[in-house]
């Protein structure tokens, strides 16, 4: 009888309870891969407790924070470690990381409720909502007229599943689409690819700059006061990446001076991430806490299914998909 694989869940439960992976949720999801799911033994913890035995136990392991030191030796047969999201930057650096242990993400998860959110911000950044609100806080009544969006150029840093799928939710809208990224890979709904090193001969160019890029070594900065000066006079920032991609100090001297049109900027909890206090206040800047991508309904659904899918190509031998590279962090 094949022997069969064991997967050890370790779910923490001081984030959304809709990220939790309980047996329901993914039963739900199992039994969609029926072939799959007999193959496997499954065993579900909660913030830590049991971690060290579903370890030595575990082939696979589903989670988001563990402590990662020695894990060679306290997961022997450990091979693949499944993150029920798409950011690792809070696993960084991976010189924790065995050769022999693949991790991947569960990127694409959030890709239903990106098209939402992308066109809604962009949406809300053309007709310059966020002008509007900085205007009724200072009790201050002037018309703001703005024009269509069809035919307006949005760049897009990152062209992952969520910078994608911006693209796509832009092309509804008619509008043109640039993407920066380091494999220059096309993409269907980007107009024209550039690479990394001609970032700041396109940002020029653009009503609106989609950053979406992941928080690695080589990203940190990539959007500092020099960038930020090349924007178009006017022009829109929708920042989905981690703090310390963008110069905060420079984004917010330059919607000061009305340079940058505004801003929508998602930020994790100040309390566990500190950002600079002044962006509470900062003029035409509105800042999501770190949610907006997140359906309740369905995020853990789709995670699942991610993994899954690519539980089929591990068992299948064939190499599974969002395979994080140690090198580039990403």
């Amino acid at each position: 009888m094949e022997k069969k694989l064991n997967v050890y869940i370790d779910n923490v439960t001081d984030i959304p309870e809709f990220f939790i992976y309980t047996p329901g949720r993914f039963e739900s999801v199992a039994k969609k891969f029926p072939d799959v799911r007999k193959k496997i033994d499954v065993r579900i913890g909660y913030d830590g407790k049991g971690l060290e035995d579903g370890l030595r136990w575990a082939d696979i392991l589903i989670g988001w924070r563990f402590p990662t030191g020695n894990i060679s030796a306290r997961a022997p047969n450990l091979r693949w470690i499944f993150t029920i999201g798409a950011g690792v930057d809070h696993l960084l650096p991976l010189d924790w990381l065995p050769a022999d242990i693949v991790l991947s993400n569960a990127s694409g998860a959030h890709r239903p409720k990106v098209d939402e959110l992308m066109m809604a911000a962009v949406l809300a950044l053309n007709n310059r909502f966020l002008e509007m609100v900085t205007q009724q806080r200072k009790k201050t009544f002037r018309m703001v007229h703005s024009h269509i969006i069809k035919g307006k150029t949005a760049l897009m840093i990152g062209v992952g599943a969520t910078g994608g799928a911006a693209a796509e939710a832009f092309k509804k809208l008619e509008m043109k689409t640039i993407g920066v990224r380091p494999s220059r890979k096309p993409h269907p709904a980007i107009d024209e690819m550039y690479g990394v090193e001609d970032l700041r001969r396109v940002l020029p160019r653009a009503d609106f700059v989609v950053l979406t890029a992941p928080k690695t070594k080589a990203n940190m900065g990539l959007l500092g006061r020099p960038e930020l000066e090349l924007f178009k006079k006017g022009a829109g920032l929708i920042n989905l990446g981690r703090l310390g991609l963008v110069d905060d100090n420079a984004l917010i001297d330059l919607l000061e001076k009305g340079h940058i049109g505004g801003v929508v900027y998602d930020l994790e909890d100040p309390a566990e991430v500190p950002f600079d206090e002044r962006l509470w206040a900062a003029p035409n800047l509105m800042i999501i806490p770190h949610c907006g991508t997140n359906d309740p309904d369905l995020y853990t659904f789709n995670s699942a299914r991610i993994f899954f899918e690519n539980l089929e190509r591990y068992m299948g031998g064939k190499q599974i998909e969002n395979m994080i590279d140690r090198n580039v962090e990403y």
